[in-house]
């Protein structure tokens, strides 16, 4: 066996149309597989996207980052105006969480440098221009998980378990929680409203008589 200039192996021994047709079925063959190669990557690319679109990422599912609505969707109120999805308080479902929107003339108890501390501390952010506030209270009783209730005539929280007791913006009254109400990281995208579900913030403890930060409501809460 030999070789020609053009790096072609040659069998002295085989005539050279049969060793031509040996080299045609070679190249066709090749041929074939790297056809049949290309088809199965096509075939994978589109089954990688038919699978994309029936499992999608976190965005915009419990657990991730929630889009739950513009700030139009939720009017500001006064601590002692809330009112359950018209002004102040509005749930969303799909976030497991309440959407709290006091506005800009809440009367803190705290003021300067110990307001915006306890802002912060209570993850209530206040970026809006028009100086309201706004807050993401896991629907989750710190104390067993039960969702917990908005009673309009108490203005605040309540568990329906086992009575934990809860300020409009989650700050805890009364009952067996051993916390303030657990909490979502909120933000804005223009005028989106975005909610962290991913994150749930359990660091806000009982407040002090110096640390709370709204007047505590002057008549008990009866409803369960």
């Amino acid at each position: 066996m030999d070789a020609n200039g053009d790096g072609i192996e040659i069998d002295e021994a085989t005539p050279l149309a049969d060793q031509t047709a040996i080299s045609r079925r070679t190249a066709l063959r090749r041929l074939s597989l790297l056809a049949g190669g290309a088809a199965a990557l096509v075939a994978a690319e589109t089954c990688g996207a038919t699978l994309w679109g029936l499992y999608p990422t976190q965005a915009n599912r419990f657990g991730g980052l929630q889009i739950v609505g513009r700030t139009s969707d939720f009017p500001a109120a006064l601590p002692q105006e809330c009112a359950l999805n018209r002004a102040g308080v509005f749930y969303r479902a799909e976030a497991h969480a309440y959407i709290v929107h006091l506005s800009a003339r809440t009367e803190f108890l705290l003021g300067g440098s110990a307001l915006t501390d306890a802002l912060g501390a209570a993850s209530i952010t206040s970026e809006r221009d028009d100086g309201s506030y706004w807050l993401a209270l896991s629907q989750a009783c710190p104390h067993l998980g039960t969702k917990v209730a908005f009673r309009q005539a108490c203005l605040s929280f309540k568990c329906p378990s086992h009575g934990a007791h809860f300020h409009c913006d989650g700050e805890y009254l009364d009952g067996p929680s051993p916390r303030s109400m657990d909490r979502f990281p909120l933000r804005f995208e223009g005028t989106q409203v975005i909610v962290d579900t991913g994150q749930l913030l359990r660091t806000v403890a009982r407040p002090e008589s110096a640390t709370r930060l709204l007047t505590i409501p002057p008549f008990p809460c009866a409803e369960p």
